[in-house]
């Protein structure tokens, strides 16, 4: 047997993301009911932001529409800039975006 030490080296957060076009994203004040309807776009079985997603999701009794499962996070990104849905995702993996 060995002895393993962990260290965390980096904190994110998740964060709900939309094409600059998305009709809600000029709003102030949303809210997850108001998200609830809107098309999801979702990670695949396994995923810890999905886990994540759908565990917030079920605290507030949402259930959302979920558009499509997505299996990595360029492929989301690429979606929502094409407006095809919104999600949740890890802030730091959109900063490049936000930025420009």
């Amino acid at each position: 047997l060995f002895a393993l030490d962990s260290h965390d080296f980096y904190e994110d957060q998740l964060v709900v993301a939309a094409s600059i076009h998305h009709p809600l994203v000029r709003q102030k004040n949303l809210t997850l009911k108001h998200l609830a309807s809107q098309p999801w776009l979702i990670r695949e079985v396994g995923s810890g932001t999905r886990i994540a997603m759908i565990n917030i999701l079920k605290k507030y009794h949402i259930k959302p529409h979920i558009e499509m499962e997505i299996d990595n996070n360029e492929a989301i990104k690429q979606a929502m800039i094409g407006n095809i849905g919104i999600s949740i995702v890890s802030k730091q993996s959109i900063e490049l975006e936000v930025k420009t």
